[in-house]
């Protein structure tokens, strides 16, 4: 079997691995974007399908998902700091 080498399974988990994971955690049911409604499609909730739709997290950089939920559509890897700038403004 084929596997990714992202997962903790082989050791320290990549960056790629990390944002996609805090991306989910985001989203739970009481968590801060699970309460506003934010979700994850389903397409995301499988670790493969994020890394194709995505690509490996490139250095410095931060998923930023516009307005909306978490889809391939409306997210980006966007830039540590023009990403944390936009959190002022939570949409």
């Amino acid at each position: 079997m084929k596997t990714h080498g992202h997962s903790p399974r082989n050791g320290k988990p990549s960056p790629t691995y990390n944002s996609w994971r805090a991306m989910i955690d985001r989203c739970r049911p009481g968590k801060v974007y699970g309460k506003r409604g934010i979700t994850v499609c389903d397409r995301w909730r499988v670790f493969t399908n994020f890394l194709e739709d995505m690509g490996e997290r490139p250095v410095g950089m931060e998923i930023d998902r516009g307005k909306g939920n978490y889809t391939p559509e409306n997210c980006q890897w966007l830039p540590v700091s023009q990403n944390r700038a936009q959190r002022s403004n939570p949409q």
